[in-house]
């Protein structure tokens, strides 16, 4: 019966206790380790880490804060909850522009390796016409070695920019 009224009563209790995401961060004390595992036990797995990284690094008064409010207008966090779902849009918004910036690379590294291409396809033709003009007599014209020269050198620079890309 002690067994059943402990239980009663600690349901009751917990009812009437606000929510983990509910707790002003005012309150606390973030940067105590104990403080912030007992915090992030009570939470869904999914929110611990989000907590764990509002309180390393964007509670401003962590000995790491990253030096701006991340919450935008809304400013600094007023509850776990707020913390966790402003380190959660931050994060959102630094792998969106890390993802864009990546696009960007392979884009600009796109019109590079068709700019390459396109020249050496107008230097290979550029060769051929030259064979076609002069025959055997154009190896040793001073435009071929230029071409072969200029040739050699787009290949490289086409092979570098792929073997970059390659990772």
């Amino acid at each position: 019966m002690r067994a059943v009224m402990i239980v009663v009563l600690a349901s009751t209790l917990g009812a009437c206790a606000p929510g983990v995401r509910d707790i002003a961060i005012a309150e606390l004390d973030l940067a105590d380790g104990k403080t912030l595992a007992e915090l992030q036990q009570a939470l869904p797995p999914d929110d611990r880490a989000a907590l764990g990284t509002y309180a390393l690094l964007h509670w401003p008064r962590s000995k790491f804060y990253c030096g701006q409010p991340i919450g935008g207008q809304g400013g600094v966090a007023a509850t776990i909850g707020e913390a966790i779902d402003q380190t959660r849009a931050y994060e959102a918004s630094l792998a969106l522009a890390e993802a864009a910036t990546r696009t960007n690379a392979a884009l600009a590294d796109r019109a590079e390796e068709t700019g390459l291409i396109t020249r050496i396809e107008q230097l290979v033709l550029e060769r051929d016409m030259l064979f076609g003009q002069l025959g055997p007599a154009a190896r040793s014209n001073p435009r071929m070695l230029q071409i072969e020269n200029d040739l050699a050198a787009l290949r490289r620079d086409l092979e570098t920019l792929r073997s970059g890309r390659a990772v």
